[in-house]
Protein backbone atom coordinates (compact mmCIF):
# COMPACT_ATOMS: atom_id res chain seq x y z
CA UNK A 1 0.00 0.00 0.00
CA UNK A 2 2.90 2.34 0.73
CA UNK A 3 4.35 1.78 -2.76
CA UNK A 4 0.93 2.44 -4.24
CA UNK A 5 0.63 5.87 -2.61
CA UNK A 6 4.23 6.72 -3.51
CA UNK A 7 3.53 5.93 -7.17
CA UNK A 8 0.29 7.94 -7.11
CA UNK A 9 2.13 10.93 -5.64
CA UNK A 10 4.91 10.69 -8.24
CA UNK A 11 2.37 10.54 -11.09
CA UNK A 12 0.50 13.51 -9.66
CA UNK A 13 3.70 15.55 -9.32
CA UNK A 14 4.88 14.62 -12.81
CA UNK A 15 1.58 15.81 -14.27
CA UNK A 16 2.44 19.28 -12.98
CA UNK A 17 6.23 19.20 -13.30
CA UNK A 18 8.04 21.40 -15.77
CA UNK A 19 11.45 22.88 -16.38
CA UNK A 20 12.16 26.32 -17.76
CA UNK A 21 14.63 29.13 -17.31
CA UNK A 22 16.84 28.94 -14.25
CA UNK A 23 14.81 31.41 -12.20
CA UNK A 24 12.22 31.06 -9.46
CA UNK A 25 8.69 30.22 -10.56
CA UNK A 26 7.00 30.59 -7.18
CA UNK A 27 5.48 33.96 -8.03
CA UNK A 28 4.13 32.68 -11.36
CA UNK A 29 2.64 29.63 -9.64
CA UNK A 30 0.84 31.78 -7.07
CA UNK A 31 -0.32 34.14 -9.79
CA UNK A 32 -1.63 31.19 -11.80
CA UNK A 33 -3.66 29.96 -8.82
CA UNK A 34 -5.13 33.42 -8.26
CA UNK A 35 -5.95 33.71 -11.95
CA UNK A 36 -7.72 30.35 -11.85
CA UNK A 37 -9.75 31.37 -8.80
CA UNK A 38 -10.79 34.62 -10.48
CA UNK A 39 -11.78 32.69 -13.61
CA UNK A 40 -14.03 30.17 -11.84
CA UNK A 41 -15.54 32.58 -9.29
CA UNK A 42 -18.22 34.01 -11.67
CA UNK A 43 -19.18 30.49 -12.72
CA UNK A 44 -19.57 29.40 -9.10
CA UNK A 45 -21.74 32.43 -8.36
CA UNK A 46 -23.96 31.61 -11.32
CA UNK A 47 -24.19 27.96 -10.22
CA UNK A 48 -25.13 29.06 -6.70
CA UNK A 49 -27.85 31.39 -8.01
CA UNK A 50 -29.35 28.71 -10.27
CA UNK A 51 -29.21 26.06 -7.52
CA UNK A 52 -30.75 28.33 -4.90
CA UNK A 53 -33.70 29.25 -7.13
CA UNK A 54 -34.20 25.60 -8.07
CA UNK A 55 -34.21 24.43 -4.44
CA UNK A 56 -36.43 27.32 -3.39
CA UNK A 57 -39.05 26.40 -6.00
CA UNK A 58 -38.91 22.69 -5.07
CA UNK A 59 -39.14 23.45 -1.34
CA UNK A 60 -42.65 24.83 -1.89
CA UNK A 61 -43.87 21.36 -2.93
CA UNK A 62 -41.58 19.53 -0.44
CA UNK A 63 -39.51 17.77 -3.15
CA UNK A 64 -36.01 18.93 -2.24
CA UNK A 65 -34.71 15.39 -2.57
CA UNK A 66 -35.42 15.44 -6.31
CA UNK A 67 -33.47 18.68 -6.77
CA UNK A 68 -30.38 17.36 -4.96
CA UNK A 69 -30.61 14.03 -6.80
CA UNK A 70 -30.89 15.88 -10.12
CA UNK A 71 -27.82 18.02 -9.35
CA UNK A 72 -25.69 15.07 -8.24
CA UNK A 73 -26.85 12.98 -11.20
CA UNK A 74 -26.02 15.79 -13.65
CA UNK A 75 -22.54 16.09 -12.11
CA UNK A 76 -21.99 12.33 -12.32
CA UNK A 77 -23.09 12.19 -15.96
CA UNK A 78 -20.79 15.09 -16.80
CA UNK A 79 -17.81 13.38 -15.14
CA UNK A 80 -18.69 10.09 -16.87
CA UNK A 81 -18.92 11.57 -20.38
CA UNK A 82 -15.82 13.76 -20.16
CA UNK A 83 -13.81 10.97 -18.51
CA UNK A 84 -14.56 8.66 -21.44
CA UNK A 85 -13.05 11.28 -23.71
CA UNK A 86 -9.72 11.72 -21.91
CA UNK A 87 -8.90 8.82 -19.54
CA UNK A 88 -7.61 6.67 -22.40
CA UNK A 89 -4.60 8.99 -22.68
CA UNK A 90 -3.93 8.80 -18.92
CA UNK A 91 -4.27 5.14 -18.05
CA UNK A 92 -2.77 3.68 -21.21
CA UNK A 93 0.11 5.93 -22.20
CA UNK A 94 2.63 4.50 -24.66
CA UNK A 95 5.52 5.55 -22.39
CA UNK A 96 4.22 3.17 -19.71
CA UNK A 97 6.01 0.36 -21.56
CA UNK A 98 9.34 2.10 -21.02
CA UNK A 99 8.92 3.69 -17.59
CA UNK A 100 6.31 1.82 -15.53
CA UNK A 101 6.33 -1.82 -16.64
CA UNK A 102 9.97 -2.49 -15.59
CA UNK A 103 9.09 -1.36 -12.04
CA UNK A 104 7.96 -3.95 -9.43
CA UNK A 105 4.27 -2.98 -9.60
CA UNK A 106 1.21 -5.05 -10.38
CA UNK A 107 -1.16 -3.80 -13.10
CA UNK A 108 -3.78 -3.05 -10.46
CA UNK A 109 -1.32 -0.90 -8.53
CA UNK A 110 -0.37 1.07 -11.65
CA UNK A 111 -4.00 1.66 -12.63
CA UNK A 112 -4.97 2.44 -9.04
CA UNK A 113 -2.22 5.05 -8.77
CA UNK A 114 -3.29 6.59 -12.07
CA UNK A 115 -6.91 6.54 -10.90
CA UNK A 116 -6.00 8.33 -7.67
CA UNK A 117 -3.95 10.97 -9.50
CA UNK A 118 -6.85 11.54 -11.91
CA UNK A 119 -9.33 11.69 -9.04
CA UNK A 120 -7.38 14.54 -7.43
CA UNK A 121 -7.97 16.63 -10.56
CA UNK A 122 -11.64 15.63 -10.61
CA UNK A 123 -12.01 17.25 -7.21
CA UNK A 124 -11.32 20.61 -8.85
CA UNK A 125 -14.35 20.07 -11.09
CA UNK A 126 -16.33 18.82 -8.11
CA UNK A 127 -15.46 21.95 -6.14
CA UNK A 128 -16.64 24.23 -8.95
CA UNK A 129 -19.94 22.40 -9.49
CA UNK A 130 -20.84 20.75 -6.17
CA UNK A 131 -19.73 23.41 -3.69
CA UNK A 132 -22.34 25.95 -4.96
CA UNK A 133 -24.96 23.16 -5.01
CA UNK A 134 -24.33 22.15 -1.39
CA UNK A 135 -24.10 25.76 -0.24
CA UNK A 136 -27.38 26.73 -1.92
CA UNK A 137 -29.08 23.69 -0.39
CA UNK A 138 -27.77 24.72 3.03
CA UNK A 139 -29.26 28.21 2.64
CA UNK A 140 -32.66 26.66 1.92
CA UNK A 141 -32.87 24.01 4.67
CA UNK A 142 -30.79 25.83 7.36
CA UNK A 143 -28.86 22.68 8.47
CA UNK A 144 -26.48 22.00 11.33
CA UNK A 145 -22.95 20.59 11.55
CA UNK A 146 -24.02 17.03 10.68
CA UNK A 147 -25.06 18.16 7.20
CA UNK A 148 -21.56 19.59 6.65
CA UNK A 149 -20.01 16.21 7.55
CA UNK A 150 -22.32 14.29 5.23
CA UNK A 151 -21.81 16.83 2.44
CA UNK A 152 -18.04 16.48 2.78
CA UNK A 153 -18.25 12.69 2.49
CA UNK A 154 -20.54 12.93 -0.55
CA UNK A 155 -18.18 15.48 -2.12
CA UNK A 156 -15.17 13.16 -1.87
CA UNK A 157 -17.08 10.06 -3.02
CA UNK A 158 -19.18 11.64 -5.81
CA UNK A 159 -16.58 11.42 -8.64
CA UNK A 160 -15.53 7.83 -7.81
CA UNK A 161 -18.45 5.95 -9.39
CA UNK A 162 -18.63 7.86 -12.71
CA UNK A 163 -14.84 7.85 -13.07
CA UNK A 164 -14.75 4.09 -12.41
CA UNK A 165 -17.51 3.47 -14.94
CA UNK A 166 -15.78 5.59 -17.58
CA UNK A 167 -12.41 3.93 -16.95
CA UNK A 168 -13.93 0.46 -17.19
CA UNK A 169 -15.85 1.36 -20.36
CA UNK A 170 -12.74 2.71 -22.12
CA UNK A 171 -10.72 -0.26 -20.90
CA UNK A 172 -13.15 -2.77 -22.40
CA UNK A 173 -13.58 -0.69 -25.55
CA UNK A 174 -9.86 -0.62 -26.29
CA UNK A 175 -9.46 -4.24 -25.23
CA UNK A 176 -12.05 -5.83 -27.52
CA UNK A 177 -12.00 -3.38 -30.44
CA UNK A 178 -8.92 -2.53 -32.58
CA UNK A 179 -8.73 1.09 -31.45
CA UNK A 180 -5.12 1.06 -30.28
CA UNK A 181 -3.81 1.76 -33.78
CA UNK A 182 -6.34 4.58 -34.22
CA UNK A 183 -5.80 6.31 -30.91
CA UNK A 184 -4.93 9.63 -32.62
CA UNK A 185 -8.26 9.67 -34.47
CA UNK A 186 -10.02 8.73 -31.24
CA UNK A 187 -8.31 11.65 -29.52
CA UNK A 188 -9.34 14.11 -32.24
CA UNK A 189 -13.00 13.11 -32.36
CA UNK A 190 -13.33 12.82 -28.60
CA UNK A 191 -11.85 16.29 -28.21
CA UNK A 192 -14.23 17.75 -30.79
CA UNK A 193 -17.20 16.05 -29.13
CA UNK A 194 -16.18 17.36 -25.70
CA UNK A 195 -15.96 20.91 -27.07
CA UNK A 196 -19.42 20.60 -28.66
CA UNK A 197 -20.73 19.28 -25.36
CA UNK A 198 -19.26 22.25 -23.51
CA UNK A 199 -20.89 24.57 -26.05
CA UNK A 200 -24.24 22.93 -25.40
CA UNK A 201 -23.83 23.29 -21.64
CA UNK A 202 -22.80 26.92 -22.06
CA UNK A 203 -25.91 27.61 -24.16
CA UNK A 204 -28.09 25.81 -21.60
CA UNK A 205 -26.81 27.76 -18.60
CA UNK A 206 -26.91 31.14 -20.34
CA UNK A 207 -30.50 30.64 -21.52
CA UNK A 208 -31.54 29.29 -18.11
CA UNK A 209 -30.78 32.47 -16.19
CA UNK A 210 -34.29 33.89 -16.56
CA UNK A 211 -36.56 33.26 -13.58
CA UNK A 212 -39.46 31.92 -15.65
CA UNK A 213 -37.13 29.37 -17.26
CA UNK A 214 -36.05 28.24 -13.80
CA UNK A 215 -39.70 27.59 -12.98
CA UNK A 216 -39.97 25.52 -16.14
CA UNK A 217 -36.90 23.51 -15.07
CA UNK A 218 -38.40 22.71 -11.66
CA UNK A 219 -41.65 21.63 -13.30
CA UNK A 220 -39.67 19.45 -15.71
CA UNK A 221 -37.77 17.80 -12.83
CA UNK A 222 -41.05 17.00 -11.09
CA UNK A 223 -42.50 15.63 -14.32
CA UNK A 224 -39.60 13.38 -15.39
CA UNK A 225 -38.41 12.30 -11.93
CA UNK A 226 -39.83 8.84 -12.60
CA UNK A 227 -38.61 8.64 -16.20
CA UNK A 228 -36.48 5.75 -17.39
CA UNK A 229 -33.18 7.59 -17.98
CA UNK A 230 -33.48 9.87 -14.94
CA UNK A 231 -34.25 6.95 -12.64
CA UNK A 232 -31.47 4.84 -14.17
CA UNK A 233 -28.82 7.56 -13.83
CA UNK A 234 -29.81 8.36 -10.26
CA UNK A 235 -29.57 4.71 -9.22
CA UNK A 236 -26.54 3.82 -11.37
CA UNK A 237 -24.40 6.68 -10.05
CA UNK A 238 -25.79 6.52 -6.50
CA UNK A 239 -27.15 10.06 -6.72
CA UNK A 240 -30.47 9.15 -5.08
CA UNK A 241 -28.70 7.55 -2.12
CA UNK A 242 -26.47 10.59 -1.65
CA UNK A 243 -29.41 13.01 -1.87
CA UNK A 244 -31.39 11.06 0.75
CA UNK A 245 -28.47 11.32 3.16
CA UNK A 246 -28.32 15.11 2.74
CA UNK A 247 -32.02 16.01 2.90
CA UNK A 248 -32.63 14.51 6.36
CA UNK A 249 -29.17 13.97 7.88
CA UNK A 250 -30.43 13.24 11.42
CA UNK A 251 -32.48 10.19 10.44
CA UNK A 252 -31.15 6.64 10.60
CA UNK A 253 -32.29 6.14 7.02
CA UNK A 254 -29.93 8.95 5.93
CA UNK A 255 -26.97 7.26 7.63
CA UNK A 256 -27.61 3.93 5.90
CA UNK A 257 -28.13 5.71 2.56
CA UNK A 258 -24.73 7.36 2.93
CA UNK A 259 -23.17 4.03 3.87
CA UNK A 260 -24.69 2.36 0.79
CA UNK A 261 -23.39 5.19 -1.40
CA UNK A 262 -19.84 4.75 -0.07
CA UNK A 263 -19.99 0.95 -0.50
CA UNK A 264 -21.20 1.33 -4.10
CA UNK A 265 -18.30 3.69 -4.82
CA UNK A 266 -15.77 1.24 -3.40
CA UNK A 267 -17.37 -1.65 -5.30
CA UNK A 268 -17.17 0.22 -8.63
CA UNK A 269 -13.49 0.94 -8.04
CA UNK A 270 -12.75 -2.68 -7.08
CA UNK A 271 -14.40 -3.97 -10.28
CA UNK A 272 -12.32 -1.60 -12.40
CA UNK A 273 -9.05 -2.62 -10.69
CA UNK A 274 -9.93 -6.32 -11.04
CA UNK A 275 -10.50 -5.93 -14.78
CA UNK A 276 -7.26 -3.95 -15.03
CA UNK A 277 -5.30 -6.79 -13.46
CA UNK A 278 -6.65 -9.14 -16.12
CA UNK A 279 -6.18 -7.13 -19.32
CA UNK A 280 -3.68 -4.29 -18.73
CA UNK A 281 -0.67 -6.03 -20.33
CA UNK A 282 -2.73 -7.24 -23.27
CA UNK A 283 -3.91 -3.72 -23.99
CA UNK A 284 -0.42 -2.20 -23.99
CA UNK A 285 1.00 -4.68 -26.50
CA UNK A 286 -0.50 -3.00 -29.65
CA UNK A 287 1.17 0.29 -28.74
CA UNK A 288 4.58 -0.87 -29.95
CA UNK A 289 5.58 0.54 -33.32
CA UNK A 290 2.38 1.94 -34.78
CA UNK A 291 3.89 4.18 -37.47
CA UNK A 292 3.89 2.91 -41.05
CA UNK A 293 7.01 2.79 -43.24
CA UNK A 294 5.09 3.58 -46.42
CA UNK A 295 3.82 6.87 -45.04
CA UNK A 296 7.35 7.87 -44.00
CA UNK A 297 8.66 7.25 -47.53
CA UNK A 298 5.90 9.36 -49.05
CA UNK A 299 6.63 12.24 -46.71
CA UNK A 300 10.37 12.11 -47.42
CA UNK A 301 9.78 12.06 -51.18
CA UNK A 302 7.40 15.00 -50.92
CA UNK A 303 9.76 17.17 -48.87
CA UNK A 304 13.02 16.21 -50.56
CA UNK A 305 13.38 19.23 -52.86
CA UNK A 306 11.35 21.77 -50.85
CA UNK A 307 12.97 24.94 -49.41
CA UNK A 308 14.12 24.74 -45.80
CA UNK A 309 11.63 27.25 -44.40
CA UNK A 310 8.76 25.61 -46.29
CA UNK A 311 9.75 22.17 -45.03
CA UNK A 312 9.89 23.45 -41.47
CA UNK A 313 6.53 25.22 -41.90
CA UNK A 314 4.91 22.04 -43.23
CA UNK A 315 6.33 20.13 -40.31
CA UNK A 316 4.70 22.61 -37.91
CA UNK A 317 1.36 22.42 -39.72
CA UNK A 318 1.41 18.61 -39.77
CA UNK A 319 2.00 18.52 -36.02
CA UNK A 320 -0.80 21.00 -35.32
CA UNK A 321 -3.36 19.26 -37.53
CA UNK A 322 -2.42 15.61 -37.01
CA UNK A 323 -1.63 15.51 -33.31
CA UNK A 324 -4.97 15.09 -31.48
CA UNK A 325 -3.97 17.19 -28.47
CA UNK A 326 -2.74 20.15 -30.51
CA UNK A 327 -5.57 19.77 -33.04
CA UNK A 328 -8.25 20.11 -30.35
CA UNK A 329 -6.65 22.82 -28.22
CA UNK A 330 -4.99 24.91 -30.95
CA UNK A 331 -7.06 24.42 -34.11
CA UNK A 332 -10.61 23.57 -33.06
CA UNK A 333 -10.77 25.86 -30.03
CA UNK A 334 -9.23 28.68 -32.04
CA UNK A 335 -12.12 28.43 -34.49
CA UNK A 336 -15.18 27.90 -32.32
CA UNK A 337 -14.60 29.72 -29.04
CA UNK A 338 -16.61 32.86 -30.13
CA UNK A 339 -19.71 30.63 -30.04
CA UNK A 340 -19.47 30.76 -26.24
CA UNK A 341 -20.43 34.44 -26.31
CA UNK A 342 -23.26 34.33 -28.86
CA UNK A 343 -26.03 33.39 -26.37
CA UNK A 344 -25.07 36.32 -24.14
CA UNK A 345 -25.42 38.75 -27.07
CA UNK A 346 -28.60 37.43 -28.64
CA UNK A 347 -30.50 36.09 -25.62
CA UNK A 348 -29.16 38.24 -22.81
CA UNK A 349 -30.57 36.35 -19.82
CA UNK A 350 -32.76 37.93 -17.18
CA UNK A 351 -31.49 41.47 -17.67
CA UNK A 352 -32.60 41.57 -21.31
CA UNK A 353 -29.21 42.81 -22.45
CA UNK A 354 -29.48 41.47 -26.00
CA UNK A 355 -28.58 42.91 -29.38
CA UNK A 356 -30.88 43.19 -32.37
CA UNK A 357 -29.79 42.90 -36.00
CA UNK A 358 -30.62 46.60 -36.49
CA UNK A 359 -28.14 47.54 -33.74
CA UNK A 360 -25.41 45.41 -35.31
CA UNK A 361 -25.98 46.77 -38.83
CA UNK A 362 -25.85 50.34 -37.54
CA UNK A 363 -22.55 49.43 -35.87
CA UNK A 364 -21.06 48.65 -39.33
CA UNK A 365 -21.27 52.30 -40.40
CA UNK A 366 -19.32 53.65 -37.42
CA UNK A 367 -15.52 53.77 -36.86
CA UNK A 368 -15.94 50.93 -34.37
CA UNK A 369 -16.41 48.56 -37.31
CA UNK A 370 -12.62 48.42 -37.76
CA UNK A 371 -12.31 47.28 -34.17
CA UNK A 372 -14.07 43.99 -35.02
CA UNK A 373 -11.49 42.50 -37.45
CA UNK A 374 -8.61 43.89 -35.41
CA UNK A 375 -9.87 42.30 -32.19
CA UNK A 376 -10.71 39.07 -34.02
CA UNK A 377 -7.14 38.80 -35.28
CA UNK A 378 -5.66 39.60 -31.87
CA UNK A 379 -7.89 37.48 -29.65
CA UNK A 380 -8.25 34.47 -31.96
CA UNK A 381 -4.48 34.30 -32.33
CA UNK A 382 -4.01 34.55 -28.57
CA UNK A 383 -6.70 31.96 -27.82
CA UNK A 384 -5.29 29.22 -30.06
CA UNK A 385 -2.02 29.29 -28.04
CA UNK A 386 0.16 28.49 -31.06
CA UNK A 387 2.41 31.54 -30.88
CA UNK A 388 2.52 31.85 -27.08
CA UNK A 389 3.74 28.22 -26.81
CA UNK A 390 5.99 27.99 -29.86
CA UNK A 391 8.97 26.98 -27.71
CA UNK A 392 7.10 25.30 -24.87
CA UNK A 393 5.39 22.88 -27.27
CA UNK A 394 8.78 21.45 -28.20
CA UNK A 395 9.04 19.86 -24.76
CA UNK A 396 12.03 17.57 -24.45
CA UNK A 397 12.81 18.06 -28.17
CA UNK A 398 14.01 21.62 -27.56
CA UNK A 399 17.65 20.49 -27.75
CA UNK A 400 17.10 19.17 -31.26
CA UNK A 401 15.61 22.53 -32.21
CA UNK A 402 18.65 24.32 -30.80
CA UNK A 403 21.20 22.25 -32.70
CA UNK A 404 19.43 21.76 -36.03
CA UNK A 405 21.49 23.12 -38.97
CA UNK A 406 18.74 25.66 -39.62
CA UNK A 407 19.16 29.36 -38.75
CA UNK A 408 17.09 30.50 -35.80
CA UNK A 409 15.56 33.26 -37.94
CA UNK A 410 14.27 30.59 -40.38
CA UNK A 411 12.73 28.61 -37.54
CA UNK A 412 11.13 31.79 -36.16
CA UNK A 413 9.73 32.62 -39.61
CA UNK A 414 8.27 29.13 -40.09
CA UNK A 415 6.67 29.03 -36.64
CA UNK A 416 5.29 32.56 -37.04
CA UNK A 417 3.88 31.64 -40.46
CA UNK A 418 2.10 28.57 -39.07
CA UNK A 419 0.58 30.56 -36.19
CA UNK A 420 -0.44 33.39 -38.54
CA UNK A 421 -1.98 30.98 -41.06
CA UNK A 422 -4.26 29.34 -38.47
CA UNK A 423 -5.15 32.65 -36.81
CA UNK A 424 -5.91 34.43 -40.08
CA UNK A 425 -7.97 31.47 -41.29
CA UNK A 426 -10.10 31.47 -38.14
CA UNK A 427 -10.42 35.26 -38.21
CA UNK A 428 -11.43 35.20 -41.87
CA UNK A 429 -14.19 32.71 -41.12
CA UNK A 430 -15.77 34.82 -38.38
CA UNK A 431 -15.18 38.12 -40.19
CA UNK A 432 -16.90 36.72 -43.29
CA UNK A 433 -19.93 35.79 -41.20
CA UNK A 434 -19.92 39.28 -39.69
CA UNK A 435 -19.80 40.85 -43.17
CA UNK A 436 -22.78 38.77 -44.32
CA UNK A 437 -24.64 39.86 -41.22
CA UNK A 438 -24.10 43.64 -41.36
CA UNK A 439 -23.42 44.41 -45.09
CA UNK A 440 -20.74 47.11 -44.58
CA UNK A 441 -19.39 49.33 -47.40
CA UNK A 442 -16.84 47.77 -49.76
CA UNK A 443 -14.01 50.05 -48.65
CA UNK A 444 -14.65 49.09 -45.04
CA UNK A 445 -14.46 45.42 -45.97
CA UNK A 446 -11.03 45.78 -47.59
CA UNK A 447 -9.78 47.84 -44.67
CA UNK A 448 -11.13 45.21 -42.28
CA UNK A 449 -9.16 42.43 -43.99
CA UNK A 450 -5.96 44.48 -43.69
CA UNK A 451 -6.53 45.16 -39.99
CA UNK A 452 -7.38 41.49 -39.43
CA UNK A 453 -3.98 40.50 -40.83
CA UNK A 454 -2.19 43.18 -38.79
CA UNK A 455 -3.99 42.19 -35.59
CA UNK A 456 -3.17 38.51 -36.10
CA UNK A 457 0.45 39.35 -36.90
CA UNK A 458 0.79 41.51 -33.80
CA UNK A 459 -0.65 38.80 -31.57
CA UNK A 460 1.64 36.17 -33.13
CA UNK A 461 4.77 38.28 -32.64
CA UNK A 462 3.91 39.33 -29.08
CA UNK A 463 3.02 35.76 -28.10
CA UNK A 464 6.29 34.41 -29.46
CA UNK A 465 8.22 37.11 -27.62
CA UNK A 466 6.44 36.20 -24.37
CA UNK A 467 7.19 32.49 -24.73
CA UNK A 468 10.79 33.24 -25.65
CA UNK A 469 11.23 35.22 -22.43
CA UNK A 470 9.33 32.79 -20.16
CA UNK A 471 9.21 29.30 -21.73
CA UNK A 472 7.72 26.27 -20.00
CA UNK A 473 9.04 22.88 -21.07
CA UNK A 474 6.77 20.19 -19.66
CA UNK A 475 8.64 17.00 -18.99
CA UNK A 476 5.76 14.50 -19.22
CA UNK A 477 4.19 15.56 -22.52
CA UNK A 478 4.01 18.75 -24.61
CA UNK A 479 0.20 19.02 -24.34
CA UNK A 480 0.46 20.52 -20.87
CA UNK A 481 2.52 23.32 -22.40
CA UNK A 482 -0.76 24.40 -24.03
CA UNK A 483 -3.33 23.41 -21.41
CA UNK A 484 -1.42 24.47 -18.28
CA UNK A 485 0.73 27.38 -19.42
CA UNK A 486 0.43 30.75 -17.72
CA UNK A 487 1.83 32.45 -20.83
CA UNK A 488 -1.33 31.56 -22.77
CA UNK A 489 -3.59 33.31 -20.25
CA UNK A 490 -1.29 36.30 -19.85
CA UNK A 491 -1.13 36.70 -23.62
CA UNK A 492 -4.91 36.46 -23.98
CA UNK A 493 -5.56 38.88 -21.13
CA UNK A 494 -3.02 41.33 -22.53
CA UNK A 495 -4.66 41.30 -25.96
CA UNK A 496 -8.13 41.78 -24.46
CA UNK A 497 -6.93 44.69 -22.31
CA UNK A 498 -5.22 46.30 -25.31
CA UNK A 499 -8.40 45.89 -27.37
CA UNK A 500 -10.44 47.58 -24.64
CA UNK A 501 -7.95 50.46 -24.45
CA UNK A 502 -8.06 50.92 -28.23
CA UNK A 503 -11.85 50.90 -28.21
CA UNK A 504 -11.91 53.46 -25.41
CA UNK A 505 -9.44 55.62 -27.34
CA UNK A 506 -11.59 55.50 -30.47
CA UNK A 507 -14.67 56.44 -28.46
CA UNK A 508 -12.91 59.30 -26.69
CA UNK A 509 -11.17 60.75 -29.76
CA UNK A 510 -14.34 60.88 -31.92
CA UNK A 511 -12.39 59.77 -35.00
CA UNK A 512 -13.81 59.66 -38.49
CA UNK A 513 -14.13 56.43 -40.46
CA UNK A 514 -10.97 56.89 -42.54
CA UNK A 515 -8.91 58.43 -39.71
CA UNK A 516 -9.66 55.43 -37.50
CA UNK A 517 -8.42 53.02 -40.17
CA UNK A 518 -5.17 54.85 -40.90
CA UNK A 519 -4.29 55.33 -37.23
CA UNK A 520 -4.85 51.63 -36.47
CA UNK A 521 -3.00 50.63 -39.63
CA UNK A 522 0.12 52.67 -38.84
CA UNK A 523 0.07 51.80 -35.14
CA UNK A 524 -0.02 48.03 -35.63
CA UNK A 525 2.39 48.17 -38.54
CA UNK A 526 4.95 49.71 -36.18
CA UNK A 527 4.08 47.15 -33.49
CA UNK A 528 4.63 44.23 -35.88
CA UNK A 529 7.99 45.44 -37.16
CA UNK A 530 9.15 46.19 -33.61
CA UNK A 531 8.31 42.72 -32.32
CA UNK A 532 9.82 41.06 -35.38
CA UNK A 533 13.04 43.01 -34.87
CA UNK A 534 13.09 41.94 -31.21
CA UNK A 535 12.61 38.28 -32.11
CA UNK A 536 15.36 38.28 -34.73
CA UNK A 537 17.93 40.42 -32.88
CA UNK A 538 17.56 39.18 -29.31
CA UNK A 539 15.89 35.85 -29.97
CA UNK A 540 19.08 34.01 -30.86
CA UNK A 541 20.82 35.16 -27.67
CA UNK A 542 17.87 34.35 -25.41
CA UNK A 543 17.37 31.01 -27.11
CA UNK A 544 20.98 30.02 -26.54
CA UNK A 545 20.64 30.83 -22.81
CA UNK A 546 17.73 28.44 -22.19
CA UNK A 547 18.54 26.02 -19.36
CA UNK A 548 16.89 22.60 -19.28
Amino acid sequence: MRRFFHLAWVLFKNSRASVSLGRSSRFRRIFGILLFVLAIFPLMIQMFSLSYRLFHSLAVVDRLELGMAFGLSAFAQMVFVFSILYVWSIYFHAQDIEYLLPLPFKPGEILGAKFLATLLYEYVTAFVLLAPLFLAFAFVIKPDFLYAIYAGIVFFMAPVIPLSYASLFVFLLFRFFPLSKKRDQWGKWSGIFSILLVLGLNFFFQTLSARERMGQLSQWILHVSHGTWISFSQYAFGSLLASRSLVHPHSLHAFFSLLEFCLCSVLALVVFLFMGNQFYFQWLSPLRGIAGAKEKKLVLAELKNAPVWKTYWRKEMRILFRDPGFFVHCIVMGFIWPIFFLPAFFFGGSQGMSLSFQDIRHFAHTPFFYLVPLVLGMVLSASNAIASTFLSREGKQILMMKYLPIPFSTQILAKAASAFFVSFLAGSFWFSLFILLVFPPWMSIWGGWILLALGAGFSVMSGMALDLLFPKFTVENPYKAVRQNLNVYLHLIGNVVLAVLIGSGIAGAHLSHSSCFWILFLLFLVFNFSFYGFLVSRGRRLFSQLIL
